[in-house]
């Protein structure tokens, strides 16, 4: 074998060592590759962050299920049901914190009426309407069980219906009361229309009992005065010119700061002309009249024009 063929031998065989070298290192380096992957530690959660499942039983809001009255069944609040009561009837903190009404309501608008005329702080209680005279009672009002005890801007109260119902009484006559009020049904034509939303007026009858589907029953009323507060009351003398008339036209006693509204009724043909305030005219036309705030005896007249 000649020089150039043992070196060639030789040079191949050098390769082949080397590749042997280098694929056993390799191998190696694969291994430990393999044991830091397998020994990684998985990094820890966030703090704050939760890594369990949600509850399967968490609440969900519930949909609200208020429905408008029918008939003249009234409730204190679409947010309140009896099963939120007490055992005395009066609604869990935590169900009216604020002692609000919801709009539309009867309790809404007499709640309303009643905090422009009372003193602080108002309309404190809650419930039902047909709870409304116990309640008012032990939140510190004055109240009367008696329905010829009316006065302007007392709350008249009834049962029936479930909730039953309330009122803002206008005026007063020996022969019943006017009111205004809000959610009073009526029914039309073998069917039911109720006035959700709507303040209407009426003119009731002692013993005040009321209602034609349901009756509703005179519970008594609330005063917007506080229990141990002297009461100063005022003298208010309706009139009407000729050719109509005034309601109430009786006269009527008012507490100090009342605001009594009067009504005209004008004769066929003829429209109110103006109303008089002890002689001075205070509005030109309109059906209805609000005094301001009573602090004195009044006369109050309405006079009629073609």
């Amino acid at each position: 074998m000649s020089a150039k063929s043992r070196l060639a031998g030789g040079l191949i065989l050098l390769c082949l060592a080397i590749s042997l070298l280098l694929a056993v290192v390799g191998c190696s380096s694969n291994l430990g590759s393999s044991s830091s992957v397998a020994n990684r530690s998985v990094p820890a959660p966030q703090a704050g962050l939760s890594t369990s499942k949600p509850a399967e039983n968490a609440e969900t809001p519930a949909a609200d299920t208020a429905t408008v009255p029918t008939n003249d069944d009234e409730k204190s609040s679409a947010t309140v049901t009896q099963a939120e009561n007490d055992s005395t009837g009066v609604p869990k903190a935590a169900s009216l914190m604020t002692r609000s009404f919801d709009f539309g309501w009867c309790t809404w608008y007499a709640a309303s009426e009643f905090n422009k005329i009372a003193p602080s702080p108002g309309c404190n209680w809650s419930g039902n309407a047909n709870t409304w005279v116990s309640h008012a009672d032990a939140a510190g009002w004055k109240t009367s069980t008696n329905c010829r005890d009316a006065s302007v801007n007392a709350i008249a109260v009834w049962d029936g219906g479930g909730f039953g119902h309330v009122a803002i009484v206008r005026g007063v006559s020996s022969n019943g009361i006017n009111i205004d009020e809000m959610n009073w049904g009526t029914p039309i034509g073998g069917g039911k229309t109720v006035n959700f939303r709507k303040v209407t007026s009426a003119s009731l009858s002692y013993p005040l009992q009321r209602g034609k589907d349901t009756i509703y029953t005179f519970l008594g009323y609330v005063f917007p005065v506080r229990k141990g507060s002297p009461t100063q009351t005022f003298t208010i003398t309706p009139s009407a010119g000729s050719h109509g008339s005034i309601s109430p036209s009786d006269k009527q006693k008012v507490n100090s700061g009342d605001r009594p509204t009067f009504t005209a009724h004008p004769a066929k043909k003829y429209k109110v002309d103006v109303w008089e305030l002890d002689g001075k005219t205070k509005q030109k036309g309109g059906n209805t009249y609000t005094l301001p705030a009573v602090t004195a005896n009044h006369k109050v007249k309405v006079t009629f024009k073609k």
